[in-house]
């Protein structure tokens, strides 16, 4: 801390961009501390949660600190409105120079971290260079779990506040972003949180899905109704090691022609794919319980053996999905959630038909997206069991695709 306090004092008078977030509010507790009176600046527009808008103002206010809010519209920037891969970086430069117009004389810092600066795809990170503004934190190697240890050790509130990025972050390079769809995203992320949950994003792929990194006790049960509430019915709740960058990993939708492959299983697959079967479940299959998954999951490891498997790659090298035939039967078909929407399930659906013809297929009655998406590729409904294939209570619907119906 002693070195921050130090960098501080040496820089001209600063200014703080203030996110409202754990970084930029410690790096401004600092600048506090060490004397300084910083100036914050935050930027209001379409791209930032109103929430986040109201926690810096309620902390600024509380610290007595000048804080000026500037209108900023990022989907006004081409690179914005198209959604594109750079399009941090043409935000981040007209947001850089709106800050430095109402900071004259001051010294523009932010809250970059450590941790920012080792992740493989952040452009901002050149605007920044770019615009010669003072990233403190970054430049002493402070990262995440230093500057949450050295937030409640010098009485900054909230230490482990969640990150809340920019709500452009919500959704694949290539959507256009739409201001009333970036509002309810907002909405129903608040709701949430006030609901209780902490690491999380409701991201659209472009369906919706919840990814989180730990749902706490009881919690799962009241999701759906929120998230329907909001225009987000249905959406998975998909468990991740990890919530930064999920986009960054993905295929741009439409600009990756290669980004696909399907080939047949090898046995070093196998058990890259029971794992994938288990997350795919885990975020599709909520009428089943965790007892259920345990359950099912060495059926699932004595079935893929010596089967006619074929796996869906995206991008090429990585399983992203996978399908077992029995004849012109689809007896699975499982992706890894990150690759929900991006249209592997269809592909996977057309390989097989040009393989055996018109297809069949079993679906749990409970499994209503699943269901859904099967009644899209043109398959309609034959029969149904009141017990699944290991005679547990869980009915199956006998789906068949018409022989004049392609995929």
């Amino acid at each position: 801390m002693d070195k921050l306090l130090s960098l501080l004092l040496s820089l001209p008078s600063p200014a703080v961009a203030l996110s409202g977030g754990l970084d930029s509010r410690f790096l401004a507790h600092a600048a506090l501390l060490a004397d300084r009176d910083p100036l914050l600046l935050h930027a209001s527009g379409p791209h930032i949660a109103p929430a986040e808008t109201e926690r810096a103002a309620r902390w600024a206010e509380s610290r007595g600190l000048d804080l000026r809010i500037l209108p900023f519209d990022p989907l006004a920037l081409p690179a914005a409105a198209h959604n594109s891969r750079g399009r941090c970086y043409h935000c981040k430069k007209a947001l850089i120079e709106l800050l430095k117009r109402n900071a004259p004389g001051r010294m523009l810092c932010d809250g970059s971290q450590a941790d920012d600066l080792r992740h493989p795809h952040r452009p901002g990170n050149r605007a920044l260079k770019e615009a010669g503004v003072r990233s403190p934190l970054a430049e002493l190697g402070l990262g995440k779990t230093r500057i949450r240890a050295l937030a409640a050790e010098y009485g900054l509130e909230q230490p482990e506040q969640a990150a809340r990025p920019c709500l452009l972050t919500r959704l694949p390079y290539g959507m256009r972003p739409d201001p009333a769809v970036l509002a309810r995203i907002a909405a129903a992320e608040a709701a949430l949180e006030e609901l209780g949950l902490a690491e999380f994003r409701l991201r659209l792929t472009p369906e919706p899905q919840l990814h989180y990194l730990h749902l706490p006790e009881g919690l799962k049960a009241r999701l759906p109704e929120l998230l329907a509430r909001h225009g987000f019915a249905g959406a998975p709740l998909v468990r991740c090691e990890t919530l930064s960058g999920f986009f960054d990993h993905l295929p741009v939708k439409g600009n990756a022609p290669d980004a696909l492959r399907i080939r047949p299983a090898e046995a070093g697959d196998l058990a890259t794919l029971v794992l994938l079967w288990e997350r795919s479940v885990r975020a599709t299959h909520h009428f089943l319980s965790e007892d259920d998954i345990l359950f099912y999951t060495p059926f699932v490891r004595d079935m893929l053996p010596g089967a006619e498997l074929w796996v869906a790659e995206s991008p090429p090298g990585t399983p992203a999905g996978f399908m077992l035939l029995e004849g012109h039967k689809v007896e699975a078909l499982f992706l890894d959630p990150p690759a929900f929407g991006l249209g592997l399930g269809r592909a996977l659906l057309r390989h097989a038909r040009a393989l055996k013809g018109p297809l069949v297929v079993d679906v749990n009655e409970d499994n209503a997206a699943a269901l859904a998406f099967y009644e899209r590729r043109g398959f309609v409904r034959i029969g149904r069991s009141p017990l699944d294939g290991a005679g547990r209570p869980f009915p199956l619907l006998h789906l068949a695709q018409p022989s004049d119906e392609p995929s």
